[in-house]
């Protein structure tokens, strides 16, 4: 399993006085629809669960920070609340933090799409060995997750989920060549990543090589039973 490697969230959290204030001005009310999320996902209703989430960062954007930065629970944050709003403000947003600290990945997902314009940011990618096809092939499904929304599922022979696999180095080829100058963080992230790749694929060459000369050796031992060339 791999997950997103990115910090959260993604931006200043040196100032919290402006998202607190909206926070602590309707607590009751954040509090009644971060409860609907959390029943919509014990339902399995994982979509409806991010939408209200949107809803609340779109139209209570201060408010929404104040709870999920909370609830990612990153001492400056408290600090700074402290220092600007006093330690009741502080101590009743750890409280409400830990109350929903098992939503913090889905807060940090929602903040990344509101407010850093991604659309369903992957935090998990998972491929598995699945069950060979009525051909014989070997399977390997692919699925990935954005917080606790499954964003897609594949199934499909090797070489298929190679060809994504290209398919994607060469968009990522062009979005890079149009970009004037690159984050240096991105450039750190995509050569860690190319690095993880040639990795990969020399392993799978290996694995190619050796069923190739097991496969040349049986070939070769039956020709000697059978007489054949």
């Amino acid at each position: 399993m791999a997950d997103s490697g990115e910090e959260d969230p993604e931006e200043d959290q040196s100032v919290p006085g402006k998202f607190v204030e909206q926070y602590l001005s309707m607590d009751d009310e954040v509090i009644d629809i971060i409860d609907e999320v959390r029943r919509h996902q014990l339902n399995g209703d994982q979509n409806q669960a991010r939408r209200k989430l949107r809803n609340l960062a779109k139209s209570r954007e201060n408010a929404f920070k104040a709870i999920s930065y909370s609830a990612i629970g990153t001492e400056k944050f408290f600090e700074d609340v402290e220092d600007q709003m006093g330690a009741d403000a502080a101590s009743k947003l750890k409280k409400t933090g830990d109350q929903y600290e098992d939503l913090q990945t889905d807060f940090q997902v929602v903040n990344r799409e509101i407010f850093a314009n991604r659309n369903y940011p992957i935090t998990s990618v998972r491929g598995d060995f699945a069950s060979r096809t009525s051909e014989d092939y070997p399977m390997l499904e692919v699925s990935a997750e954005s917080g606790s929304v499954e964003t897609f599922s594949i199934r499909d022979r090797c070489w298929k989920l190679l060809n994504l696999s290209y398919e994607i180095a060469e968009g990522v080829e062009i979005v890079l060549s149009d970009e004037e100058e690159i984050p240096e963080s991105e450039i750190k992230k995509v050569r860690e990543h190319i690095d993880n790749l040639n990795g990969a694929v020399a392993n799978i060459e290996e694995i190619i090589e050796s069923s190739e000369s097991h496969d040349g050796s049986e070939s070769g031992e039956g020709s000697e039973t059978t007489g054949e060339t």
